[in-house]
């Protein structure tokens, strides 16, 4: 099986952030991120939506298809509780599968180079849902952990992804991957092509990420990132 490598030109990072407002407010996560990517590239810094309701989330990708048709392409960066089955967004958990439809709306915006940066819990789980196996594709690659992340983690590992691709030589989204492990010393960080798992589905092979579901990524209070 022949992919090509994972890398998309893009023009900042938008977050939508589901957590709750005691979360948001303890935790800080999309504050950090916003700060770390500002204080190397402030133009990269995107729209930010915060996410009570699977409604709230709707409108949020729908706010981000219409930029994209005007020319503005964003990675969408999820802060939010997840699990194998779907994400969270406020008071309701949206199960993948429901997700499809804007996503593919989203991604053909963006001319298929919609990248999904789900650092949430189980995150790469993502690629199950339905639709990689047809055309168009509900996004053209995710990045994101098949483990869960301690809540004291989730911003260390964006911020160590985001730093390594902004300050990246190539560029190459797999290389920012890779480098982002680096810093935290563990391979914490997928990155997939959708392309990839269509070609797996058409082959019949089983479709679902090789996931240790009860372990979990956390971080000392040194920022020493371990799995537990």
């Amino acid at each position: 099986m022949q992919v090509t490598p994972l890398d998309a030109d893009l023009d900042g990072v938008a977050i939508i952030d589901g957590l709750s407002a005691a979360e948001r407010l303890r935790y800080q996560d999309t504050t950090k991120l916003t700060n770390a990517i500002h204080n190397i590239e402030p133009d990269y810094v995107g729209p930010q939506f915060e996410c009570a309701n699977s409604r709230d989330y709707n409108d949020a990708l729908t706010d981000l298809t219409t930029r994209a048709r005007s020319g503005q392409s964003y990675f969408v960066h999820y802060e939010c509780h997840g699990s194998p089955d779907g994400i969270k967004m406020g008071t309701d958990i949206i199960e993948w599968k429901d997700q499809v439809d804007f996503l593919v709306k989203l991604n053909q915006a963006m001319h298929g180079q919609l990248v999904v940066d789900l650092m949430a819990c189980n995150g790469i789980y993502a690629t199950t849902m339905t639709g990689l196996s047809t055309h168009p594709a509900p996004f053209y690659a995710i990045i994101g952990p098949a483990y869960r992340v301690g809540m004291n983690c989730a911003s260390v590992i964006s911020v160590a992804f985001y730093t390594a691709h902004l300050n990246s030589q190539s560029g190459r989204l797999d290389d920012a991957i890779q480098q982002a492990n680096n810093v935290l010393g563990l391979q914490v960080i997928n990155g997939i092509r959708s392309e990839a798992f269509a070609q797996l589905q058409s082959q019949g092979y089983p479709f679902r990420p090789n996931a240790k579901d009860n372990n979990v990524v956390d971080c000392k209070p040194d920022g020493t990132v371990y799995i537990s």
